[in-house]
């Protein structure tokens, strides 16, 4: 039965049906899907190449203390962030796919209902995870079976976990805005939380001389080490979730339909259908990962960490763009099929793909051309450069077959099929990375460029089952 706030909700859609412009929403159910994957994409693309060059420069400043040790902490560390942005996206997932559903099929008041209900639900999930993170911090980081690393990588995750709630609000805040179609508030608030950790970022944690401002004589600071850059995350990710909270309240559409924040299971229960399985695949990357890294660490030792960690960074960073492609395909199919528009939700998809294999294709020559002195900049040590450039030639070979999965994946979470892109990953870290890695490394004694293989041949299957599932139609009939 539906509760009363459901019920005026749709009073309240069936009184302003036609409102959608004004409010702020952006539809993409006319015109040109080719500009409008454009017009979406790029400023995905910029704010979702800002998460990883707050990751970036924080390997860089830490890789200025000339202490593999906290390099390696820092990777490490943040795989354990992972898992905590893996909870944090299943919220955006299930709240984008609604929301925009809802904005095409003309209902703006259960658009916002679907807004508020999403941040409550993150609200409540994020206290929760960030009560258990803290009780076992050390155990997790146990399991890299590096001891050295488990107390600095704990400093440094400490005040990250204590601002979980404030992420996981600015991550749904996006989330909220790309189901209306407005990709450019997203990028404002990553911009946000990016600037305060890269200026901040160096004087936390490498220090500043003595200097004088106006007469003013400032001392030294001798800076905070590896911990510096989980305070300055923190502050960032604190200062976007509010500036992102005050760009919503300004919006037409929040103004006019949400007002009541009663939690409500039943919301809850439609936003963790859609977000549940996606939580579960990128929980399943993100542990699978710490167990990767887990093989990598207990045969290779800390260089090969640091190796990943400046790879996986670099790499990151560099397809970050595909990524957005599928961010701008979750939005158009999830749009054009509360419209009723199947078809083109299909053609969205393949105008999305085929701008995310062009990029993609070419930043991958790109890496494998100039793998050495990319990593060179981040480390001198000889056995983190050999290994890093293996890592990022190797996983290159793989990169057009990534953006296909990156796009077809966010195609089927904005139409709410969220269950398939999670088995696809669950199979393609569980039952292909880890098994492989571990047969290679230790079964064959093949060294640590083997596993960058096994995570090539992983990416390869996984977008081959998930270019099999789109193409059989099945998400065009998914309900939300």
């Amino acid at each position: 039965m539906p509760d009363s706030d459901a019920l005026a909700t749709r009073a309240a859609d069936r009184a302003a049906p036609t409102a959608l412009s004004p409010e702020g929403i952006h539809l993409v159910t006319e015109g040109n899907v080719f500009h409008q994957a454009w017009a979406l994409s790029w400023p995905s693309a910029l704010a979702n190449l800002l998460q990883p060059v707050i990751f970036l420069t924080d390997a860089l400043y830490v890789g200025r203390l000339n202490d593999p040790i906290a390099l390696a902490a820092l990777g490490t560390g943040q795989q354990l962030i992972w898992v905590m942005i893996a909870v944090g996206m299943a919220l955006v997932v299930g709240t984008t796919a609604l929301v925009a559903r809802f904005v095409g099929a003309g209902e703006p008041a259960n658009a916002a209902r679907a807004a508020r209900q999403s941040l409550l639900l993150a609200l409540f999930s994020s206290i929760i995870i960030a009560v258990v993170l803290w009780v076992l911090r050390r155990e997790i980081l146990a399991i890299y079976r590096v001891p050295e690393l488990v107390t600095p990588a704990a400093d440094y995750l400490e005040p990250i976990i204590v601002s979980l709630p404030a992420y996981f609000g600015m991550l749904v805040v996006m989330g909220i805005f790309r189901g209306m179609g407005d990709v450019k508030k997203p990028l404002t608030i990553m911009a946000v939380a990016t600037a305060v950790s890269v200026l901040g970022g160096y004087p936390m944690i490498a220090g500043t001389p003595a200097f004088s401002v106006g007469g003013l004589q400032v001392p030294a600071f001798a800076g905070l080490g590896l911990p510096g850059a989980g305070y300055t995350a923190a502050a960032g990710r604190l200062l976007a979730c509010l500036v992102g909270l005050l760009l919503l309240r300004r919006t037409g559409l929040w103004r006019r339909f949400a007002r009541v924040w009663r939690p409500s299971l039943h919301w809850f229960g439609r936003i963790a259908n859609i977000g549940a399985p996606a939580a579960l695949q990128q929980v399943s990357r993100s542990v699978g990962n710490i167990f990767f890294l887990s093989i990598l660490g207990g045969s290779a030792g800390a260089e090969a960490l640091a190796a990943f960690t400046v790879g996986v960074r670099i790499e990151g960073l560099s397809f970050m763009p595909g990524f957005a492609s599928g961010v701008a395909a979750t939005t158009m199919v999830g749009q054009n099929l509360g419209a009723r528009q199947p078809d083109r939700a299909a053609r969205s998809t393949w105008a999305c793909a085929a701008q995310a294999l062009i990029y993609m294709t070419a930043v991958g020559v790109v890496l494998f051309v100039l793998a050495e002195p990319i990593v060179w900049r981040f480390s001198h040590d000889a056995a983190i450069l050999t290994d890093g450039v293996a890592y990022l030639r190797i996983n290159a070979l793989a990169f057009p077959l990534l953006a296909l999965w990156m796009v077809l994946a966010g195609s089927l979470q904005g139409a709410g099929d969220t269950r398939f892109p999670a088995l696809v990953t669950i199979l393609s870290m569980w039952v292909v990375r880890i098994p492989l890695t571990y047969l290679l490394i230790n079964g064959w004694g093949l060294g640590t460029v083997a596993a960058w293989w096994a995570m090539s041949a992983s990416t390869g299957l996984g977008a081959i089952l998930i270019w099999w599932r789109f193409r059989t139609g099945h998400w065009r009939y998914q309900t939300v």
